[in-house]
């Protein structure tokens, strides 16, 4: 019997937080880099620091993101394989004994 299609919705779900997780560092990795821009192209010193200090959080937010995400990805993955390989199927239990009214007469 084939196991193919035991974790098929949990599979689908972990793609979905992938895709989700690089969708989110993107968007952070590139309000970083207009974050750096903008403040850079301000001639001021104290605007450039602030624009090294946004570019470090951006960095330091997407890793964030993407260890948390990429656990849960990977965590659900694991999960899905380990169920498709465990799955025992249902022909292959043990039938419990037909039930057997006492005797009168022992």
């Amino acid at each position: 019997m084939s196991n193919a299609g035991v974790s098929g919705p949990a599979i689908r779900v972990a793609t979905t937080i992938g895709v989700i997780k690089w969708i989110l560092v993107s968007l952070a990795l590139l309000a970083g880099v207009i974050t750096v821009i903008a403040l850079f192209s301000d001639e001021t010193t104290s605007s450039s620091l602030i624009g090294v200090g946004g570019g470090v959080a951006a960095i330091l937010y997407a890793l964030m993101v993407w260890v948390l995400f990429g656990w849960f990805e990977h965590t659900l993955r694991a999960l899905a394989e380990i169920a498709t390989n465990t799955r025992t199927p249902a022909r292959s239990y043990q039938q419990a004994p037909q039930f057997q009214p006492p005797s009168a007469g022992y």
